[in-house]
């Protein structure tokens, strides 16, 4: 790619090593290269971060040498000494700088196209623009955590970009970025027509900070396409949010006109999903930028003298894209709408990412439990609201007598007005469990796995092939390592434990399931009892509350009995007290979950049980939903199965739970 006046990627080929440093920048780099093979998915590159580093940008990527620069100004007034990259908890005190990193590492693994011979300069480099966001968009499908340090980088990256330093005011309040070389800002109100809401103002939200800086860039299609691009395409690359660009948003589409910018978002929406090596498909997104701004692609856009290329200076203003007329005389007073409008819109980002959680380190995890396990912090969060919602429903282990009636671990108001009593089973019913119980049983068995192994000495049938392979070997002076003998193995593979939770709903709506689902409590119960397979089964009632009607590894004497009152439902609760009780979400199990309802939830309730039915799903725990008729509203990932007859609701779970079972190797 042929490099602009501030590109990231210098495509030279005669270029040639940066000087060298100091020992101390020297070390640094060092460290610096041990970290980027796994952001960059490369282990050939090198870093050098040293004075004066990145060729005029703050940092920068050589494909030619393999090889990634960046200015140490960045680092602001951490001493490069104390530096430990090796450790994630580290690298929020240089969070901009190891955003920079991040940057060109992503350019290192997915700038692969390059500019062909003879190809419109203009079209080139708005395709070089576009880049920016492109690279992004695609490291964060690989790096999701990385978009911290990206959005960290984003504010020295766009200044940068337009060649504008923050300026010192009176009175000025430092906004706290993850690291040093804080942006310096006034705490104002926003310029008229920009977006007031960030944490303030009426409604409870502070105005937005707005930042003044020294030159900017003209009010001009050229440069408002260039803001849109290195601005608002990041937003649709997640990186940025709309509310942090907004005052970006309205001064581009003063300038260029709604219908406009929607055409240059559909480019580079199309460049976020363009291949690493699609030359042509960049070209031509180019060239289709250049048209949409009225600039000719064929003109070079940085030359001065030129009409225009839409990206830098082209259009009228100066090649740096500063706005300024000459080197003594400022641009048009228009220039400072546009200036503001970016100012203000970095000033946002610094704002916002300064009060971000950084990625969080694993070895300041605490250690044991979830951690462990190896599994991550939002997983290990989610097991202990699941845990406590097991405490909350079936109390502390142990403490409910085998055979009582079984209540939730604190009673609610409305405990009850659900739970009727209990009543002696059914002859049918024990009939179900005994039937249930040998479908487990069956269900349960594994066939003998076959393994062939050879060796050197018996036992095993003699191959005469091994033995000429090994005579051979002798002859030839070489350590035999044929392995005549062969022997097969056989094995049973163990039955793996299952796991059943049943959830109930109770609300009004349900009433007709309340009977049914009660004895299928109780049979499932009893028939866990009496299979050959390790079989746990737990069944709950959701309304209001969340109540126990049978407990973990217990067989009640009788069929506990409740109503459907409710007028409202806690599915969410429901759901993580069985994960809590039964491990749902951990494997080692055949796991099911099954939920009894129609399906017709509050919103809250409804978002908070579909993102616990995801994290099961994604765990590998099979979910069953059972409904009172065809358009019943099921969570997305479980497989609903209408069921005309409530009574058949004990032979649909029996038969879900045998599928677990078979299904699980």
């Amino acid at each position: 790619m042929t490099a602009h006046p501030t590109a990231h990627v210098i495509a030279d080929p005669d270029a040639t090593p940066a000087p060298a440093a100091d020992p101390t920048w020297l070390a640094l780099s060092v460290a610096l290269t041990d970290e980027v093979p796994v952001i960059a998915d490369r282990d050939d590159l090198l870093v050098t971060i040293a004075p004066g580093a990145g060729r005029g940008a703050p940092a920068c990527f050589l494909p030619a040498l393999a090889t990634i620069e960046v200015d140490s100004a960045h680092l602001g007034a951490v001493d490069p000494t104390t530096i430990a990259p090796h450790r994630i908890g580290d690298r929020a005190r240089y969070g901009p700088a190891w955003g920079l990193l991040v940057h060109e590492c992503a350019h290192a693994a997915h700038s692969v196209w390059e500019n062909p011979s003879g190809a419109p300069p203009g079209a080139v480099a708005a395709a070089t623009l576009l880049e920016e966001s492109r690279i992004e968009a695609a490291h964060i499908r690989r790096r999701p955590d990385d978009r911290h340090w990206l959005r960290a980088s984003a504010t020295h990256l766009i200044l940068a970009d337009f060649a504008m330093t923050p300026a010192a005011v009176p009175t000025p309040a430092v906004v706290p970025t993850p690291g040093p070389a804080p942006i310096t800002v006034t705490l104002t109100a926003p310029a008229a027509g920009h977006d007031a809401g960030l944490v303030g103002g009426p409604g409870g939200v502070a105005p937005a900070p707005t930042a003044r800086a020294v030159g900017g860039p003209a009010m001009t299609p050229g440069n408002a396409g260039r803001a849109a691009a290195l601005l608002l395409a990041r937003v649709d690359a997640g990186i940025l949010t709309d509310d942090e660009v907004a005052p970006v948003t309205s001064a581009v589409t003063e300038v260029l006109g709604e219908e406009t910018l929607a055409t240059l978002r559909e480019i580079w929406t199309a460049a976020h999903a363009t291949g690493d090596d699609d030359t042509g498909a960049m070209i031509e997104l180019g060239r289709r930028w250049c048209t949409a701004l009225g600039t000719d692609p064929t003109t070079d856009p940085a030359d001065p003298a030129g009409t225009g290329g839409g990206v830098a200076g082209g259009d009228g203003s100066a090649a740096d894209g500063s706005g300024n007329d000459g080197p003594d005389g400022p641009a048009d007073d228009e220039s400072s709408v546009l200036a503001r409008a970016i100012g203000d819109a970095v000033a946002r980002v610094a704002l916002m990412v300064g009060n971000e959680t950084t990625p969080a380190d694993p070895a300041d995890a605490p250690t044991g439990g979830a951690a462990a396990e190896g599994v991550s912090t939002a997983e290990a969060a989610a097991r202990a609201d699941a845990d406590a919602a097991a405490l909350r429903v079936f109390g502390p282990p142990g403490t409910d007598d085998a055979g009582s009636a079984p209540c939730s671990g604190t009673r609610g108001r409305g405990w009850s007005e659900v739970i009727a009593g209990t009543r002696a089973p059914t002859r049918a019913e024990r009939q179900a469990a005994r039937q249930v119980g040998r479908l487990l049983d069956t269900a349960g068995i594994r066939d003998r796995v076959a393994t062939r192994t050879t060796s050197a000495l018996p036992p095993g049938r003699l191959r005469m092939r091994g033995v000429l392979a090994a005579d051979a070997q002798r002859a030839a002076g070489a350590i035999p390592t044929a392995e005549p003998f062969t022997r097969t193995t056989r094995r049973t593979v163990p039955t793996p434990p299952l796991r059943v939770g049943v959830a109930c709903d109770v609300s009004s709506s349900m009433r007709g399931f309340a009977k049914p689902v009660a004895s299928a409590a109780w049979i499932l119960a009893h028939a866990a009892a009496h299979t050959r397979v390790a079989t746990t089964t737990v069944t709950v009632t959701f309304g209001d509350e969340v109540h126990a009607i049978t407990r973990p590894g217990t067989a009640p004497r009788e069929v506990t009995r409740f109503n459907a009152p409710d007028g409202y439902e806690v599915i969410d609760e429901a759901i993580d007290a069985l994960d809590g009780a039964l491990g749902l979400s951990r494997p080692g199990a055949a796991r099911l979950l099954v939920i009894v309802s129609d399906g017709y939830f509050s919103p809250a309730p409804r978002i908070a049980a579909q993102t616990k039915v995801d994290r099961l799903v994604r765990a590998g725990c099979g979910v069953l939903w059972l409904a009172p008729h065809p358009t019943a509203r099921a969570l997305h990932g479980a497989t609903m199965q209408a069921l005309a007859d409530p009574a058949a609701s004990a032979q649909a779970i029996a038969r879900a739970a045998t599928r677990a079972l078979h299904s699980t190797r």
